[in-house]
Order: structure tokens, then sequence, then C-alpha cells
């Protein structure tokens, strides 16, 4: 479904037909809960509100773009949150002296460590690549740009599907599944960290392979 004509909040879009009845269709038993009212069949589809109208040899179609809208917003608060906590946070960045103290300290390290094996790294790699085909896929044939977006739409529905069941299972055979979530042992952490960003140099524990920031964050994105 292509926006021919964006107004506002809706999407306005005409379909040409012939010898097409839309009363009949939608009071069909195939077609559910669609009411008439106003001139316009209202109804939801595609987790979307849509009207349409029969006008001679076309139908007149409304789709609500407060989804889009919605998305959008989210998507561009958490890109500003996310980028005023790094430049909040930049003060707590190590001295070159502490880290000097440090690798003193701990001779027995390797130069490097490994954060994250490779298959953790390809895995959050393919579920960002299926995102944005899915995100591509869902909202530039509603704002009117036309290709064959059906099929990228579902293959990377299965990709993203994929990627998911492996990492659950990666996640809980080959890492360690609980050092992801978040609970009562947390709370110390949780304090020490805002006393912290307030500017506060206190004790307390540090985080490890998962700062608290990123379990929450992960914790949110799963209810989601």
């Amino acid at each position: 479904m292509t926006c021919a004509e964006p107004t506002g909040t809706l999407c306005q879009t005409v379909f040409s037909v012939r010898d097409y009845d839309l009363p009949a269709t939608l009071n069909s038993g195939q077609a559910f809960r669609w009411q008439w009212r106003e001139g316009w069949w209202e109804g939801v589809v595609g987790g979307r509100w849509v009207r349409l109208r029969s006008e001679g040899e076309r139908i007149l179609a409304h789709i609500s773009w407060n989804l889009f809208w919605a998305a959008l917003f989210a998507g561009i608060a958490f890109l500003v949150a996310h980028a005023s906590y790094m430049v909040l946070s930049a003060h707590r960045k190590r001295s070159a002296a502490e880290t000097d103290a440090l690798e003193i300290e701990h001779r027995d390290l390797p130069p490097q460590i490994v954060r994250h094996s490779f298959a953790a790294r390809l895995f959050h790699w393919v579920m960002a690549g299926a995102m944005f085909v899915l995100l591509l896929t869902a909202f530039l044939p509603v704002a009117g740009i036309k290709f064959p977006w059906v099929t990228w739409h579902w293959m990377a529905g299965l990709v993203l599907a994929g990627s998911i069941l492996f990492h659950i299972i990666h996640a809980s055979v080959w890492l360690d599944f609980w050092s992801i979530w978040v609970g009562p042992k947390d709370i110390p952490e949780f304090k020490a960290e805002i006393l912290r960003e307030l500017g506060h140099d206190v004790p307390g524990p540090k985080p490890g392979k998962y700062p608290l920031g990123n379990r929450l964050y992960h914790m949110a994105i799963l209810v989601v």
C-alpha cells in the first residue's frame, strides 16, 4: 500500500477497482469488526486504523500515521537520551595515571581481552540488519516508495526470529545466562552509580562485563 497524499496524521490512498462491492465484502463472514460511520467503513488492519469509502470504480482509503510518528519519536528520544548519557558520563573516564597503575598491578593480564565473542558480535549485527530491513519495508511503502517489499519483509522476519532463537540458546548454554538479569543484588550498585553520576567519588561495587545501565536497557527491550 502506498501513500499518495499524506494529510496530517492520515495517509490517503486510492485503489482502482472494477465490479467491486465494498459493503458486501466488509459485511461478509470473511471480514470482521468493520463499522459504518459518517460515510466511511472503519476498521483496523495490521495494527493501523483504516477507513474506506467506495466511489464508483475506485476505493478511497485513509490510514492512520499515528504509529509511524510514535515509532519515530521513540527512536529520536532514545538517541537523544543515549547521547546525553555519553556526554554526561565523560567525566567518569579513567585518567591515564590510573590506567597505568592498574596495568602495573595486573601484569598477568593479556594485552587484549575479548569482551564479546565472534558469535555474540555476529548475532547483534544480524539482528540489527534484520530490524533495519523490517523498519524500511514497513514504512517506505506507506510513504509512497514502491518496491517489492513483501518478500524482503517476511524474509527479514524469519532472520530476526532465527537470530533471537540462536541468542537464547547461546546465552543459556555457552554464556552466563544470569549475568544480564537485574535483581535485588544490584541495589548497592544502583545507589553507587547514582552518586557517581552526581559527581561523588564513592566506594561501591563496580560493574562487571555488563554495567547496570546496559542490563536495565536489555530488560526494557525484552518487556517492549
